[in-house]
């Protein structure tokens, strides 16, 4: 199992997948959305639950609908109403995106109230601020500033990081009117 995966159960104090997975069937309320298809959980029973949605990211096509019964969402501007979801979860995201703080508004605003986040991403500890690699301009092309850094995902050849996390990740999260925590590299934000 993941770490983020294992991070959750002990968050909200589960002693295992199956007693998460039970909680989720007898609790249709609580609300989940995790920004991939893959579901860290690894347990077939989530992909048929109605509170544990899914989504990609495919840029040129419309958000919001679905793609082979998967949602195609955006961070920067998600498709969803205001205070829905108890946990959102993003593994190896939050450097894709170009505009950070578009997508960690966003992810506050489909939040519940002390709703949490939980979220993976690269850290160069070696750099003392977050640095940033690319910038989308608003005619729709990047402007490198750093050698372009592509990483492998599973639905095309790679993505761009539009940034380098460093020693100042707290901060950026914080200035978000997030509590954050980090355990073993694998952070907890909490809407305030």
């Amino acid at each position: 199992m993941r770490l983020h995966a294992k991070t959750i159960l002990r968050l909200f104090k589960f002693r295992n997948v199956n007693q998460f997975v039970k909680f989720l069937e007898t609790n249709p309320s609580f609300i989940i959305y995790e920004a991939a298809r893959y579901h860290i959980f690894r347990h077939e029973k989530i992909k048929s639950l109605k509170n544990y949605i899914v989504s990609e990211y495919y840029p040129s096509r419309t958000f919001g609908g679905e793609i082979k019964g998967v949602l195609n969402e955006d961070l920067q501007k998600l498709s969803f109403k205001n205070e829905t979801f108890d946990l959102i979860i993003t593994s190896e995201v939050l450097e894709h995106v170009a505009h950070l703080s578009r997508a960690l508004n966003e992810i506050r605003r489909v939040l519940k109230p002390s709703g949490y986040h939980v979220f993976t991403i690269p850290i160069d500890y070696s750099l003392p601020k977050t640095q940033t690699r690319a910038v989308l301009l608003k005619n729709g092309r990047i402007k490198h500033i750093l050698p372009p850094a592509i990483h492998g995902d599973d639905i095309s050849s790679g993505s761009l990081a539009f940034r380098d996390f460093g020693l100042d990740t707290h901060k950026l999260l914080e200035h978000h009117s997030f509590e954050v925590q980090d355990k073993n590299s694998v952070f907890i934000t909490q809407k305030k």
